[in-house]
């Protein structure tokens, strides 16, 4: 017994895995918001602030340049985002129990952040950014640098 085309396509009512769908109902998903700054990041090391383009994360991430713009309005939107999420994993402050112990491990980390990780170069073309963008400068250094 033939099929009807209705009858092949994906009822929406139905469950995600029926329909093959994998994002929310608007096709975002957690693991595409993941991506998009780690394909920041790594264009970022292999091109330069000035080789990082909206069309080269999207490809980077595997998604569409429209759901890099639901959630970022530009290229230093996204590459703020991936700083502040490396920031968090890589540098945060050891607790040692000995000030001077934990100050100078720190000062270790963050001198590797600084000259060899992904996340180093990302800070540095931020700073670098804020030189030559004066409105980008006014929003990145109260809302990230002073804490």
């Amino acid at each position: 017994m033939a099929r009807s085309p209705e009858a092949d396509r994906c009822d929406r009512r139905a469950a995600p895995p029926a329909c093959g769908h994998h994002g929310n109902r608007r096709g975002r998903s957690e693991r595409a918001r993941q991506a998009v700054p780690a394909a920041a990041d790594d264009l970022l090391a292999e091109k330069g602030f000035a080789g990082v383009t909206m069309e080269g994360i999207a490809a980077g991430a595997g998604v569409a340049k429209q759901t890099i713009y639901r959630w970022w309005n530009t290229k230093t939107d996204v590459l703020v985002n991936a700083f502040l999420q490396d920031l968090a994993e890589e540098l945060t402050p050891p607790d040692h129990g000995d000030i001077a112990l934990g100050l100078r491990a720190y000062l270790r980390q963050l001198g590797h952040f600084l000259s060899q990780s992904d996340a180093g170069a990302v800070f540095k073309a931020l700073i670098a950014q804020t030189q030559h963008d004066p409105v980008f400068a006014e929003n990145f250094r109260p809302r990230y640098l002073d804490e």
